[in-house]
């Protein structure tokens, strides 16, 4: 037996303690679809717990404005003297010395490009400019920055980690400017991109070198599910669990957990995977099961505390479908109560007598 609760568990425990206890196909994804909602989308929303952060990191790349350009108005088309430009400044900004408006920059050659809108006015010859970058791509599963939170965005500067200033609307138009400095100072958050859809960060003003930038941030969490395709047979005392007609390799992680159905409660965790048709758990199966039904599902990805939450949670809004409000107030009580216990834990650091809080952390 194990500490953990798998997925299919929470599944089955809530169903049995809402007495809709039913096999049916529809029934089953109901509530799978209700533990779901609590692990990815409710508890995570809700609260920015210590363990479902993540850290990444995007590189500013130093502004351009080497040599001078020109180019007529109402073209497209601009030249460059003494200008290295590149293919990878396609897409960035580019401010005109005199101009006001904004372009969008597209390579052609280290002397030649064009650019979105059109000259608004004629370039004169040895005009200076800035070409930049100021919006980039957030890690793939990047759901919300840490803003309530420190350090947020930061760089490493003189020994220290100085961080960023998150900007909203009104305070992004005052502070955005097209003359650049040596550090970044300000970010704020701007859509997603048009090719992989990940969400992008802007950074004003533009650097005269490159620096890295790391942040902090919420994830997306995938939502829990199970394998149950062939059939699967152990031996009594041996790690070993062989499959029929199984793909491991494929649906199968360390740290998943394991049971012949027969045995319902009786679950072992995962230690690796052979192949296809062979896998390892961590402790030795007491009973040797023939060919039979199997399941092998996900293990939350929050502490052991927390698993009980999504059983509350899975409860109360099975509750709520059922019209048991009274019901659905306690398990939402309870579902609470699980969670301020863990934060009053996660958010206390004992050293000997002393007890210190997040705040305390980042009091300067």
């Amino acid at each position: 037996m194990i500490s953990q609760c798998p997925f299919t568990k929470l599944v089955e425990d809530t169903m049995i303690e809402v007495r809709e206890n039913s096999s049916e196909l529809s029934v089953e994804n109901k509530y799978k679809r209700r533990i779901n909602d609590m692990y990815v989308r409710y508890i995570p929303g809700k609260y920015a717990f210590d363990f479902l952060k993540s850290s990444s990191s995007v590189t500013i790349s130093a502004a351009y404005s080497t040599g001078t350009l020109s180019g007529t108005i109402a073209t497209a088309n601009i030249t460059g003297a003494s200008t290295v430009w590149t293919t990878g400044m396609t897409g960035w900004k580019l401010k005109i010395s005199g101009n006001d408006e904004i372009y969008t920059f597209t390579y052609g050659s280290g002397t030649t490009a064009t650019v979105s809108p059109v000259l608004t006015a004629t370039i004169a010859a040895s005009t200076s400019y800035i070409l930049f970058q100021d919006t980039y791509s957030m890690a793939s599963d990047f759901d919300r920055d840490m803003l309530v939170l420190p350090p947020g965005f930061f760089y490493d500067y003189g020994g220290s980690k100085v961080p960023l200033n998150p900007s909203f609307t009104k305070e992004w138009y005052k502070q955005w400017t097209t003359s650049s400095t040596t550090l970044p100072a300000n970010y704020r958050f701007f859509g997603r991109d048009s090719t992989n859809l990940y969400w992008q960060v802007q950074f004003t003003p533009p650097i005269t070198a490159a620096k890295k930038i790391s942040y902090e941030y919420i994830p997306q969490l995938t939502e829990l599910s199970e394998y149950t395709t062939g059939t699967c047979a152990t031996t009594a005392g041996d790690e070993t669990v062989t499959g029929t007609g199984t793909d491991f390799l494929n649906n199968v992680s360390a740290g998943d957990a394991f049971r012949m159905d027969s045995v319902v409660n009786d679950w072992y965790l995962v230690s690796s995977v052979t192949d296809a048709l062979h896998l390892e758990l961590t402790a030795k199966y007491p009973a040797s099961k023939t060919t039979a039904a199997y399941t092998i599902s996900e293990v939350p990805k929050y502490p052991i505390a927390l698993h009980l939450a999504l059983f509350y949670g899975g409860c109360a809004l099975s509750s709520q479908d059922q019209d048991n409000g009274a019901a659905a107030k306690t398990w939402l009580a309870l579902l609470e109560g699980i969670v301020t216990d863990y934060r009053k834990i996660e958010n206390k650091f004992k050293y000997g007598r002393q007890k210190m809080g997040v705040k305390d952390l980042y009091r300067r």
